[in-house]
Order: structure tokens, then sequence, then C-alpha cells
């Protein structure tokens, strides 16, 4: 009798392991389903977040790096030396050529706008005077030079914003270029400046380029 209810307690307990291990096989199956499904999610958001930042990183590079502050400050010059009357903002620096500024064979402009309605003849011939008298004290031999690739040479001319002034395009066309000689970080430069000022736009433009 004894041998008969141990041969069924034997059973009992093989069948409810049986039906224990039954129980549990579905649930790591079940429980490796919303794991897998949430990897997919996680994925892709890896991918789309890091593109934007990429695409991003190789338009901001050909923009260049300079504000108007940094970019003038190779040449001597402030912002409160080119701002003009009724100023309203500087537009970005725009660099051409693969020379930094400040270097040789280096080009790069800005663009001021004003308020074009308050601007009179008197307010952009008194903005030309304020920028020449500056690039005369910046310039090493105390001049202007009207043809930069002629500097001294014989062929060479100074510069005069007075016979610009008094030409008969001045008021609608003011603006002129010249050049001086610098001393850059870089060494002795010549540098030239055109400047102009667009009547119908009510903008100045101030471009400086560096040769030797």
């Amino acid at each position: 009798m004894k041998k008969i209810l141990a041969l069924a307690m034997a059973l009992i307990m093989v069948f409810a392991l049986a039906a224990c291990g039954g129980d549990t096989d579905p649930a790591p199956s079940g429980g490796d389903t919303p794991t897998n499904s949430q990897q997919p999610e996680q994925t892709p958001s890896t991918p789309s977040e890091s593109t934007p930042e990429q695409s991003s990183g190789e338009a901001e590079e050909p923009t260049g790096d300079y504000t108007v502050a940094e970019f003038l400050t190779y040449y001597g010059m402030t912002e409160d030396d080119i701002m003009p009357e009724y100023f309203v903002e500087f537009a970005p620096v725009e660099m051409e050529g693969d020379s930094k500024a400040g270097e040789i064979d280096s080009f790069g402009y800005i663009k001021i706008n004003v308020d074009k309605d308050a601007t009179t003849q008197e307010d952009i011939n008194a903005w030309f005077e304020t920028l020449y008298a500056k690039m005369l004290s910046l310039s090493t031999d105390g001049k202007l030079h009207k043809y930069p690739q002629y500097i001294g040479t014989e062929d060479d001319k100074e510069a005069s914003l007075q016979s610009l002034m008094e030409g008969p395009l001045w008021a609608d066309l003011p603006g002129g270029s010249c050049a001086y000689p610098y001393k850059l970080s870089t060494g002795d430069a010549k540098i030239m400046v055109a400047s102009r000022y667009d009547i119908e736009a009510g903008q100045y433009s101030l471009s400086i380029s560096v040769w030797r």
C-alpha cells in the first residue's frame, strides 16, 4: 500500500512539473516580443537625430566664421569706424577665396544697412570722409593710392576723396577705391578698400582685399 501511495505521489509531482514547464515556455518568447518591438523604434532615432547635425555643420562651413568686429580687427578698424548715421544693421561678413582675413590674397566684404529715407547726401559724404580719414591714419606712408598696382612706382597716384566728391557721378554713385601699405601680423602688405553707397537700397558696402 505504501508503495502504491509513493508511486502515486511521484506521478503527481511529474505531472505538476510538466504543467509548470508548459506554462513557463511561452513566457520567454512572449517577453522577447516587446523587447524586439522596442529596439526598431530606438534604432532609427539615433541616425535621424545625427543627420540634421551633420548637414547643418556642412552648410555652415563655407559661410565663414568672422563677426564684423573680428573681420575689421585684422585691418586696424572697429565697428565704430565704419558705422554711419542712421545705422540699422551689419550684414554678415562674406569671404572670397581660400585665404583667411588678414592674410595675403584675402578678400572679404560687408554691407551696412541704413535708414535710406533719413539718410541725406550730407550724411553720405560724411561717412566717406570718416572712412578715408581712418584709412589715411593706417597708411604706413601717410598716403592713399589711387592705383594700388602702382604703389612705389613712378606711375603711382594719390587718391583724393575731394576729387571723387567733385566728380559728376558722385551724387548718383558715391564711392571709390584706394589702397595703402599696412603692417599686418602676417607682414607688410598692401590693402585695397572699395567703398560704395547704394542710394536705392540704402546700403553701404565695404570690401577689403590684401596682397603683397
